[in-house]
């Protein structure tokens, strides 16, 4: 049972995932604040602007949204800590996403 969901939610099974890449290369912002709770993945809290803002501008099928949870970045999943230590060097970062 769906209970809880309003009309017109999406009636898919499970967390829906996607994959962004951003160019950090120049020491550009990601642009989101993050809360890392849980201790495997980064859940987005809110969108600040800089490359994440970027990414939602130029790929309005597949925006960043607060809520999302990033579970892997370049190949890195299962620790919290790594994914932050990631997200800090200045290069391409290829993430993937989950969204309930």
């Amino acid at each position: 049972a769906s209970e809880g969901l309003g009309p017109g939610a999406p009636a898919t099974s499970g967390p829906k995932e996607f994959e962004i890449v951003l160019d950090k290369s120049s020491g550009m912002l990601l642009g989101i604040d993050v809360d890392h709770q849980d201790g495997v993945t980064l859940l987005v809290d809110k969108i600040t602007g800089a490359l994440v803002q970027k990414w939602n501008t130029e790929n309005p099928d597949c925006v960043v949204k607060p809520g999302d949870r990033i579970f892997e970045v370049n190949g890195v999943r299962g620790d919290v800590i790594q994914l932050v230590e990631q997200c800090k060097l200045n290069q391409v970062l290829r993430m993937k996403l989950s969204r309930e």
